[in-house]
């Protein structure tokens, strides 16, 4: 007993009806990887447009920090240039320039001296070098 097999060819008009679906296949796959391409690329843009976005913010505190602790120092430096050599010698000099004439008129302020000094004194001054 034997068993027949049988093979059949396929038509040329079959074969190229399979090619063709097998080229259309390709091709939605080559436009699905194109459009993905295209969607990466804007995620990428619009995330690297965010990183920039915060970077400037970043950059913008860290310059004003800067400058704030910039005017502290030059501050720090004129009260030391002016041969205060601690925050009291500067709070006294700051009192006596604040201080009451021995006249006082209905139109002037009270200014409370101990509250000015008490103040000054509340305010840290950075060790100059080497002192």
């Amino acid at each position: 007993m034997s068993i027949a097999t049988v093979q059949r060819q396929a038509s040329a008009a079959e074969m190229a009806a399979e090619i063709d679906r097998r080229g259309a296949v390709i091709d939605s796959l080559e436009a699905e990887i194109e459009r993905l391409r295209d969607l990466f690329r804007m995620d990428g843009e619009q995330h690297a447009a965010h990183i920039k976005d915060l970077t400037e913010r970043h950059e913008a505190r860290i310059t004003k920090y800067a400058e704030a602790v910039q005017a502290h120092r030059d501050a720090t430096e004129r009260a030391y240039g002016a041969g205060f050599r601690d925050a009291k010698a500067m709070a006294a000099s700051v009192v006596r320039q604040w201080s009451l004439p021995t006249i006082q008129t209905p139109s002037m302020w009270l200014i409370d001296k101990a509250g000015i000094e008490a103040d000054i004194l509340a305010i840290e001054l950075p060790a100059r070098n080497g002192e």
